[in-house]
Order: C-alpha cells, then structure tokens, then sequence
C-alpha cells in the first residue's frame, strides 16, 4: 500500500471514528515519510484524541517545521498550547490568522487567549475579526461584550448582549450576561433592569414547567422548632470577595439552630476554598453537575432553606432555583438586585440599600430587611494603616473598584474634583488596566476633561491581597462608583483608614455605599447628587487633620459595629431563617 493508500485510509476511519485503524494506517505512513506535515497533522488529532497532548504537540510542531504556512497546523499548535505555554500559542495563533484572514476559529481562540492574558482591546479586535469572518458565532459576541463592559464601554457592551439574546433566546449565559451588564449602565432606570429580570424569570419558570416541575411536595419535616438544613450554592467559594462575607457567616453559624450544607461550584479549589470547607458541617463539590442532578442532590439532602450568592454572575445555578429544590429559597451577597425568579421567596438586604417605599417595585423576590445591614465582613489580610504625613505632600484621591463600574459620568464627577483640588492626584487601580489599551483610553478621556496625565496613576493589578491592601495607604480619600457602588473595596479601603466618598442613588446597586456608611455613622461621606458629591471630596481634600483623624480611626471604628460583628449578624440571619420557615411549617 502506498503512502497516499495510507493517508487516506487514515482520513476515512477518521471520518467513521476508528482512531485505532487511522493511527494504524498513519504509523505506516510517516514510518516511510517521518516529516509529512498532513500525516503529522492528523497524528496529532488523534493523540489529542486520545489523552496524549505531549505527543499531539511534539507532531504538530514537527509538522510547522515541515509547513510553516499552513494555517490549519498554526491553529491547531496554539490552540493546544493555550493553557501551559500561552505565550507560544500567541505566535502560532497569530500566523494562523496571517495566513487566512478569515480563519474565524483562529480569530476566536486568539481572542480568549488574549482576554485571559488581560489584553482587552486586542481580544476585542481578535472578536471583531472573527465576528465579520462568521457572524452567527453568538458566543464570541457574548464575550465582546463583556470585553467591552469591563472596559467601560457601557452601551456597547448592552448591544451586543441585546444582539445574542436575540439571536439565541435559549443561550443562558448571553442572558446572564445581560442582566449584569444592565446594572452598570447609567442611562437604564431601576424600573427597566428589574422588568428585564422579571421578564427573563418568568420565561425560565416556563422552560423549567413545560419539563416537569420538582416542586410537587417537599418530605422536610415541619417541625418548627428542629435544626434547620441550610444550604449556600456558589461558584465563589474560593479566593474573591464574597468569601470575605460568607466565611464569617458560615463560621459564627449557631449549630443548634442550622446544619449548614455548601454547594461548591467552583472549577478550582484554593486555599480560601479550604478554609470555607473547614466552616461547613457538609460540603459538596458540584462543578461539572447538570442543574438536574444538582436539584436532585439538593433535594435528597433535604434542604429546608436554599440560598443563592450569586444572582447572575458567572457560574450561577439559578435554573436549580426555578426547579424548586427547597422549600424556602433565598438570594443574599453576590448580585446587586433581584434575580427575576418567581420560585426565589426572598432576597435579604437591607432598609438603607432598599427602602421600604419602593417594596412595590422589587418584581420577584420578597426583600427581607436586615435591622443592622445585610453585610459582615473580615478583612483578609492585617496590612497596617501607614500613610504619609499629609504635609509632605498633595492629597490623592483614588478608586480601585471594578473598572466596569465606571461611566462617563463617573469621570466627568472624577474631573470635576481634580479641578477643584488643583495639586490632588488621583490613583485608579483595576483589573481592567493591566491592558495598555484601556489604560491609554481613560488617560485620553481625562486629558478631553482637562486632567493632565502627570496627576493620574493608572495601575493594574498587584501580586497579592497584602499589595492590594497596602495600596490603600497611597490615598487618602476614596472616590465611590455610580449608579453601582463598589461593595468589598468600600470596606477594604475603610479598613485601610481611607474615607469613601458615595453617592446615594435609586436602587440597590446604589444605595450600599450609603448603607455600609450609615452603619457606621458617617452620614458626611454620603452625598445626595452629584454637586454635593464633588462638595464633599473637595472639602475633605481641604481638611488634613479630619483625613488624618479618618486614617487613624476608622479601623477601629469598623471593629467596634455591627458590620465586622460575626456572631451577632448569624443570630440576626438565624432569627430570619427560622421565621420564615414557621412560616412555611404553618401554611
């Protein structure tokens, strides 16, 4: 048999599933022809086939050797290279689109390696190319427009969700994303994000319905006064700010009154996750579950309160929730509003972040009003409050939220202090601006609001939470985001000795910043609009010795509230659970 008989015996059984005949048949072949770039190429599909991606990357690399224009092998090395030697993938993945403009594969991976290496704008741009290559690849437009929202791009970012949604009504994610991407934009109302959570809630109840409910009846025994089942579904039960609020919780739990369970849907476990296991009575990794047989797992427990931390963020289990698996079932921490589930009971939060007057807009989920704030938190890490004498210096204002948070408005606000306070600096640190690109792009939008580039530091970011924390001892007033707040960097900063400055808004996203304040008393950092807002910065830049006072009170002024008191915010959710379970073992 020939060579050619063999290459092509090989792309037959290829073709029908018989790796064993294909690498038979392609053993012979490179035997006769060891640098034949196709026999090399199919090879390696079959060794990655089979579990052996050092073989499938020792054959394509010899077949780039023997065919270095070949695009089809130059995608297939860096897309095997992607997860350990990503640099290399980015050269191959590279000339694969140099050698085929219109390769949209090609494009796609490049894009999702670039993003994972923090170049924005470059996966952007690899999106785009892959977009005009083959427009119907919804989930690299989805990607775009995360790209895009966590580049500050706001009405971009909600087009192109508008655009998957619409495109693919059943693709859950470009939901997800949506929703969250509503939150940041300045231009919707409250009204229109919770009617598009609501709207979004009732046509999963009936895709959920239409398969067959869970919810005929629950065996949990309604005995009022028993050690309830709760159990805490989350993708975050590892090293990212919800940990800094559930830990405390799951530790200070009251055993006699809760048996608590945690469904960890986490990818990787670290040493955080760990720490949150060690917390639990029973803890359940789900990563790689189907929403079913998580629902069937969460109901063969016997769950009697199922809480979400999640909302619509990434990795949620939301579709479990819709099924129904408990009886009681409740939305606390991870998301800023309702999610839109009529199946989910409540949503705890708090009269500051939520006031009772807007109770008839809250769509879904009944809100459950904790008396001394929905949140407690620990920091992570004891970095000392070391700031430098003011005298030696110019203030510096600074953010280090999510860069998605901020808007055009947000840095017309920004603007507007620097320019009141002519000698201050201004610090904004985010993930966001590891990317040149972006970081470029907001010194270029500060410059269009007359901000010259020598009063900014624009960073990414920094190796671990004790360089996080420590940044905080390089500013002395924090500049709150608008309409969503930061949450976890107002209480870091707050631990730093830094001050916030909030603007108090229409809805939950932002309103915490005025409620963690009014929590602790500080009714003066909280500002009305956006003059007082700039008011308030300005006076405070203006007032050394009351910075001075904040750095070297505020701490302590946190250790001694209700908001770092973990015993005292378990008895109040406690308390919360079992009133509402009486309530559900009377009905």
């Amino acid at each position: 048999m020939s060579g050619d008989d063999d290459l092509q015996q090989a792309k037959d059984a290829l073709a029908r599933g018989d790796g064993q005949t294909a690498v038979a048949a392609l053993n012979r072949y490179l035997h006769d022809q060891p640098d034949g770039p196709e026999g090399l190429y199919l090879m390696a599909l079959c060794a990655n086939a089979a579990g052996r991606p050092d073989v499938a990357t020792d054959c394509l690399g010899r077949a780039r050797t023997a065919a270095p224009d070949n695009p089809d092998i130059a995608f297939s090395l860096g897309s095997l290279l992607t997860a350990t030697q990503p640099q290399q993938a980015l050269s191959h993945l590279r000339d694969a689109v140099r050698l085929r403009p219109g390769f949209a594969p090609a494009w796609t991976n490049l894009g999702n390696l670039l993003a994972g290496m923090g170049l924005l704008e470059e996966a952007a741009q690899a999106y785009e190319h892959a977009l005009a290559a083959d427009p119907d690849l919804i989930e690299v437009e989805s990607n775009l427009g995360v790209i895009r929202q966590s580049q500050g791009h706001h009405d971009e970012a909600l087009r192109h969700h508008d655009r998957v949604v619409t495109q693919r009504p059943d693709f859950r994610t470009g939901h997800d994303n949506r929703l969250m991407s509503m939150h940041y934009n300045d231009r919707l109302t409250s009204d229109e994000i919770q009617a598009a959570h609501r709207e979004w809630g009732k046509a999963l109840s009936m895709q959920v319905g239409q398969r067959g409910a869970y919810s005929a009846g629950f065996a949990n025994s309604r005995n009022a006064d028993r050690v309830l089942r709760v159990g805490y579904v989350s993708p975050d039960f590892r090293q990212h700010p919800v940990a800094s609020f559930i830990l405390p919780l799951l530790e200070a739990h009251d055993r006699r009154q809760v048996d608590v369970w945690c469904y960890a849907d986490v990818a990787r476990l670290d040493a955080m996750s760990e720490k949150i296991r060690a917390a639990t009575d029973h803890w359940v990794h789900t990563s790689g579950w189907t929403d079913d047989a998580l629902t069937e797992r969460i109901l063969a427990d016997g769950i009697d309160i199922l809480v979400d931390l999640a909302g619509h963020t990434s990795g949620n289990r939301l579709p479990v929730f819709a099924r129904r698996a408990a009886p009681i079932q409740m939305t606390w921490l991870g998301y800023p509003g309702i999610t839109g589930l009529v199946e989910m009971d409540f949503r705890l939060t708090d009269a500051i972040a939520d006031p009772p007057m807007r109770d008839a807009d809250t769509g879904s989920e009944q809100l459950v009003r904790l008396p001394e704030g929905f949140l407690c938190y620990r920091p992570p890490v004891d970095v000392p409050v070391v700031k430098p004498p003011l005298s030696d210096r110019p203030i510096r204002f600074g953010s280090f939220n999510n860069f998605a948070k901020v808007n055009e408005t947000v840095l017309d606000v920004w603007a507007a202090i620097l320019k009141n306070c002519s000698s201050a600096g201004l610090l904004v640190k985010a993930r966001s601006l590891n990317d040149p690109e972006t970081r470029r792009s907001l010194a270029d939008a500060f410059a269009l609001r007359g901000i010259e580039a020598d009063r900014l530091s624009l960073r990414g970011t920094v190796p671990g939470l004790a360089e996080h924390f420590a940044a905080y001892n390089e500013i002395d007033i924090a500049l709150d985001t608008f309409p969503y707040n930061g949450t976890t960097t107002t209480f870091d900063a707050l631990w730093m000795g830094t001050p916030v400055i909030t603007l108090r808004g229409d809805r939950h996203a932002a309103r915490v910043g005025a409620s963690i304040l009014t929590h602790l008393d500080l009714p003066e950092l909280i500002a009305e609009d956006q003059e007082s807002y700039i008011a308030s910065a300005a006076g405070l830049a203006g007032e050394p010795t009351q910075c001075a006072d904040y750095a070297a009170g505020l701490r302590e002024r946190l250790q001694a509230s209700p908001l770092l008191d973990a015993g005292r915010f378990a008895r109040t959710i406690e308390k919360t659970y079992r009133d509402k379970w009486n309530f559900w073992c009377r009905a």
